[in-house]
């Protein structure tokens, strides 16, 4: 919440010259009176954010949390107290990874469904599940509107778009050198197609959209994670598709299943495809996954010895055929 709350107020600061300024949902009991109550205590607090950094966007949202424990009404009163009509600017968040059961979003295909209203005011809300960070927006249907709040938006998904591409969990440290674990986007493409095959030849124009349709199916599914590697100057030394798996088989485990994994060839040699797949196990760890499986082919003996040596074992003979 805090690093959302640091990139709205970026984007506020950047784009209008102001703080961001805007009422946040939060809890209002905390009182031990309270404490064997049932019912949903939540009232509108302020939020007001003028340092774009997380630890200053976290005490703000703290003091939100502490207002909230105050009538609004008090609160409001220097800004001639509480509004009559709609028009507030407003951020709800929701976690669902905090739910007491889990809901399979994806596989239900569920959807978030919202009425159509006439309203004057902007609200947000943020979801966060399994398969990431979420944002719904309603805001008036006017030139206006869509032009300031559209483009803080558009600006708003990019910044946090970039921050998520540049977490510190994406890191690999080999000695004095550092590379990072990023998403591929539609742009990286071309070089990905060259070090799954092995050369560095740019693809012709129908090549290369056959390869960005098969990026965009396995973009749009959460399951995949087509990762690439980058050196310390944005440059793609190594690739690999990650996919969750879900079965009955093996007595109901769910797999990582590793295909695809290249490392460019002046980076051989250093330890790259290992950390590469160290970094791989702890994705599906953390996706519930038990079981890893590398997809190699019958005559890549090179694949072969290098899975065998990080504990993969030959325990099944796939088979393919064209369709």
């Amino acid at each position: 919440l805090a690093l959302v709350v640091a990139a709205m107020t970026e984007v506020t600061l950047e784009l209008a010259g102001s703080p961001l300024r805007a009422v946040f949902p939060v809890h209002s009991r905390y009182d031990a009176t309270w404490h064997d109550s049932v019912g949903w205590f939540i009232t509108n607090s302020v939020l007001e954010s003028s340092v774009p950094e997380p630890r200053a966007a976290a005490d703000a949202v703290k003091e939100a949390v502490r207002l909230g424990s105050w009538p609004l009404e008090d609160i409001l009163r220097p800004w001639d107290g509480m509004p009559e009509a709609p028009g507030m600017f407003a951020i709800s968040w929701l976690d669902l990874r905090r739910l007491p059961v889990r809901v399979d979003a994806t596989g239900l295909e569920a959807q978030y469904v919202g009425a159509t209203i006439r309203t004057d005011g902007v609200m947000l809300w943020f979801i966060l599940d399994e398969s990431g960070l979420h944002l719904r927006c309603r805001y008036p249907d006017t030139v206006e509107a869509r032009r300031h709040v559209g483009g803080w938006l558009d600006l708003l998904i990019a910044r946090l778009q970039a921050r998520a591409r540049e977490s510190v969990g994406g890191q690999i440290r080999l000695g004095d050198r550092s590379y990072r674990v990023q998403r591929a986007g539609r742009s990286d493409v071309p070089a990905i197609v060259g070090l799954l095959s092995d050369e560095q030849t740019p693809c012709d124009g129908a090549e290369l959209a056959r390869y960005e349709e098969a990026y965009d199916a396995v973009a749009r599914d959460p399951s995949h994670y087509l990762a690439v590697v980058r050196d310390e100057v944005g440059r793609i030394v190594g690739t690999m598709q990650l996919t969750i798996v879900p079965g009955l088989f093996r007595g109901g485990a769910t797999r990582l299943l590793v295909e695809g994994i290249r490392v460019a060839s002046s980076e051989r040699s250093r330890g790259i495809g290992t950390a590469m797949l160290a970094w791989a196990h702890d994705h599906g760890r953390n996706r519930g996954a038990t079981l890893a499986q590398i997809a190699v082919d019958a005559s890549d003996e090179r694949a072969r010895m290098f899975g065998t040596r990080l504990g993969y074992g030959s325990t099944q003979v796939g088979l393919e055929r064209t369709l």
